[in-house]
């Protein structure tokens, strides 16, 4: 039986910050998750040694990072907590510090990677397929699997269904990350989960009616 998820209550404008800093964040404290030392972190990463030291040295020194009690060779840490929540004093920083950052360097990196994948691999021009089941009957033999895409879909659901649909996608993300990681030809890619009330397209006037009611 697993034992209670701990929790810790960031209160520190510095915790903040450095937890959710795309890259040596969260990113970087999952990989302590049962202890490692910093050099294990930075294999697990593909980063460079000194760089991941210097961040994790960071996250220790905030209060991120503890002692691990798994002996081994060299320093081994843990994070503080399982699960990581934020203070009601600092929620009004996150739109400006943590959210628009954060979607501003997740739009730049697909984009990116949808910069280097179109031209070679998406001859069509492919920008929808509205047939259910798309996904896992593509007629695009030239379009190799792991090519970037943009997944939106805009649905009229309950709060319950919608909390319901976001918590077993997460359990599929993390189902899959958990999978193989060191499989050959394994690497890095990105699943990112974004969900919210309401929809990007103007409303019409009935719709925008039944949302007050």
């Amino acid at each position: 039986m697993s034992s209670t998820p701990t929790t810790y209550v960031v209160r520190d404008e510095a915790q903040l910050a450095a937890l959710m800093d795309v890259r040596y964040g969260g990113h970087l404290l999952v990989q302590f998750r049962g202890g490692a030392t910093a050099s294990e972190a930075a294999r697990k990463l593909g980063e460079p040694a000194p760089r991941v030291t210097y961040h994790v040295r960071r996250l220790a020194a905030l209060g991120l990072l503890i002692p691990a009690d798994t002996g081994g060779r060299g320093r081994r840490l843990k994070p503080v907590a399982d699960r990581f929540v934020v203070a009601p004093e600092l929620r009004g920083l996150l739109r400006r510090d943590v959210v628009q950052p954060f979607l501003a360097a997740l739009t730049d990196a697909f984009l990116a990677a949808a910069e280097l994948d179109l031209s070679e691999h998406l001859p069509e021009g492919l920008l929808y397929d509205l047939r259910p089941g798309a996904m896992r009957t593509s007629t695009q033999p030239s379009s190799p699997p792991h090519s970037p895409r943009a997944l939106v879909r805009m649905v009229r659901l309950t709060p319950a269904t919608f909390e319901r649909a976001c918590e077993q996608a997460w359990e599929v993300f993390s189902a899959v990350a958990e999978a193989d990681p060191d499989a050959p030809g394994a690497r890095y890619f990105t699943l990112s989960l974004l969900g919210f009330p309401g929809t990007m397209l103007p409303l019409a006037s009935t719709e925008r009616s039944t949302h007050v009611e």
